[in-house]
């Protein structure tokens, strides 16, 4: 239901002390159960006297023992109340007056949205007036075993709010009754602090904290960071929670902000022996060394050995040589390694008949094979090798 320019006018003068004006409902009491859903007023005025709402000007249950209690319950669900003239002598607000006139009353806003009205005060007192409710009420302690109270999700955005010409940046104009609490439940957004500082009667709900970003100010839960354990190659972090625009607390409901996590210091490294590793005549070594066993951080890196020279046995002949042949010896390692070196040709043994004894060759064939084989290093193109 959408109301359109209303001209409500009741009481202005608060003749009766008594009379709750609201575009839709003006005076609560004794009822179990009032629900407004989609209801809207835009543009116009309500103009009352003693208790002045945009919906509703007052509510209250009743808790006398011994006259049939009724324990009242007000559900405002997803209303709107915008560009509205909103003005009383006595309590004034954008949703209801006065929101909780015994202690056995619950008024509950949930989605609602008031925006750009004039919400106005006109008596004598600075703080009647609030963008929500000009006061709170009774309802909130715990009384003959029924606990009730406001409770408030909701959106405000450029409201003008005055109790005696007193601005009011609070959704509300004030407590009302020492019992009164008004408690902040997660949603919404709101044109100023909705609640004032420290106050023991305007708090948000367990677990949930108020937070200001870009002028804005919010409701909202935090999520929880687990401890990042610390290792022996980075820091870690202690728990701590995170609210949706990236601010840090300490606790749950955002009470202990901090700027970053608590830092913890990294781990000893865990140091493990890198033996020494022997060089060979086939393989190079390594030097002693030491590393982390966990990260594999080297603290003292191993350097390489140069191979060992092989232990080679002793030479033997291979070869023997002969007076037209030189020979060769070699000797052996025990990786295998073999290495040899030329045993010099022998003389020849000529007999009276300059014949070779060894080799048979006379002294003229021997002549010309040494010529021939000098020719032949001058000049290897001659293919001439004896």
């Amino acid at each position: 239901i959408t109301i359109e320019d209303p001209a409500i006018v009741l009481d202005e003068s608060d003749s009766t002390g008594n009379t709750g004006v609201g575009a839709f409902v003006g005076y609560i009491y004794s009822t179990e159960e009032i629900i407004l859903t989609n209801c809207n007023v835009i543009g116009g005025s309500v103009k009352g006297g003693h208790w002045t709402g945009g919906l509703i000007g007052y509510a209250a249950g009743y808790s006398d023992q011994n006259d049939g209690p009724v324990f009242t319950t007000v559900t405002i669900n997803n209303c709107t109340v915008e560009g509205v003239a909103i003005s009383g002598k006595g309590s004034a607000g954008g949703i209801v007056g006065h929101a909780t006139g015994s202690e056995w009353t619950k008024f509950d806003v949930q989605s609602a949205t008031v925006k750009n009205n004039t919400i106005t005060s006109t008596g004598n007192s600075t703080n009647k007036a609030g963008s929500i409710m000009g006061t709170i009420g009774a309802a909130g302690q715990e009384a003959h075993g029924k606990t009730g109270g406001v409770y408030v999700s909701a959106t405000t955005s450029g409201n003008t709010v005055t109790s005696n010409d007193t601005a009011i940046t609070t959704i509300y104009g004030r407590q009302g009754t020492a019992t009164g609490v008004l408690t902040m439940n997660a949603g919404g957004s709101y044109e100023a602090c909705p609640v004032e500082d420290n106050s023991a009667y305007g708090t948000v709900a367990a677990g949930l904290h108020t937070c200001a970003a870009n002028g804005v100010f919010t409701v909202h839960g935090t999520e929880y960071k687990a401890e990042v354990p610390a290792t022996c190659s980075a820091t870690g972090t202690e728990d701590y929670y995170v609210c949706p625009f990236g601010k840090m607390f300490e606790n749950a409901d955002g009470t202990s902000p901090i700027t970053a996590p608590v830092t913890i210091p990294e781990e000893p490294h865990t140091l493990t022996a890198d033996p020494e590793v022997a060089p060979s005549c086939t393989a190079t070594g390594l030097t002693a060394g030491e590393h982390c066993s966990v990260c594999g951080t080297v603290t003292v890196a191993q350097q390489v050995v140069e191979k060992t020279a092989h232990p080679f046995g002793g030479w033997y002949t291979v070869k023997e040589p002969v007076c037209h042949d030189a020979g060769y010896e070699a000797r052996m390692c025990a990786c295998g390694e073999t290495e040899s070196r030329a045993l010099n040709a022998t003389s020849h043994n000529f007999d009276v008949n300059g014949v070779c004894a060894i080799c048979g060759h006379t002294k003229a064939e021997v002549a010309v094979a040494k010529a021939a084989a000098s020719a032949s290093r001058a000049n290897p193109n001659t293919g001439v090798h004896f």
